[in-house]
């Protein structure tokens, strides 16, 4: 499956069912405490709760969660009912996935049990970080036997350098462009733009692109990157 920009909501959406990436994604929950947001089916009803710990285990895992409105949760939190998990997670993702209500926790007042999720749904805004490469390791473009240098990437697209001329609106079905220390992100991307390389004496132009398809493992990969970089930029 790709993952696909449209570019009237400016979203991406994609499915995570593999074991190892659900784990990476839920693991954020801990790190930094995100809400959750709970209903029921039927939606009338929610309440919001904080991971208290998680249980990866292929055939017994579960959630535990802290309701921070208990009147809230005993609302929404009832024996065998099924459940709509949401949450935003500090990357500027938003995750949504089902999951079931397996019970309280004895002796601990106001905390429960969820199912752990087998299947995690994810949303994406355009409009995240995008960084500018200003490290001394640089970052390589290959696309059509040209090479280049990225200047700034982001979730939507990248801008590189290239001795070569990239008509505009013209779809590059091989961009590859090598991660520092995360590998190899492959892809489709439509160009936007080519304007002579002022700033890049090595240079004749700089290309911009705007990505088309990305396989979900090279999205996950470029969002960690991304915001790593962005993150260490502003430390």
């Amino acid at each position: 499956m790709f993952f696909r920009f449209f570019r009237r909501n400016k979203v991406v959406r994609g499915m995570i069912s593999d074991a190892a990436a659900i784990r990476e994604h839920l693991d954020w929950m801990q790190e930094y405490r995100i809400p959750l947001k709970i209903m029921g089916e039927e939606r009338a009803n929610r309440c919001t709760v904080l991971v208290s710990a998680i249980d990866h285990s292929q055939q017994q895992g579960l959630l535990q969660v802290r309701a921070l409105n208990r009147p809230e949760a005993k609302a929404v939190l009832r024996e065998g009912r099924k459940l709509l998990v949401r949450y935003d997670s500090s990357r500027s993702i938003r995750y949504e996935f089902q999951t079931r209500f397996l019970g309280k926790v004895e002796g601990k007042e106001g905390e429960y049990r969820i199912d752990y999720p087998l299947l995690v749904e994810s949303y994406q805004d355009f409009k995240m970080a995008r960084y500018r490469n200003t490290a001394d390791e640089p970052i390589q473009v290959d696309i059509e036997k040209e090479r280049g240098i990225v200047i700034d990437i982001g979730l939507n697209g990248l801008r590189f350098t290239s001795n070569k001329v990239f008509k505009t609106g013209t779809l590059l079905k091989n961009l590859q462009v090598e991660l520092p220390r995360y590998g190899r992100v492959e892809g489709k991307a439509v160009v936007k733009y080519t304007q002579p390389s002022n700033d890049y004496p090595l240079w004749r132009y700089l290309c911009g692109v705007e990505f088309t398809e990305l396989k979900p493992k090279d999205h996950r990969k470029l969002n960690r990157y991304v915001n790593r970089m962005v993150q260490l930029t502003r430390a």
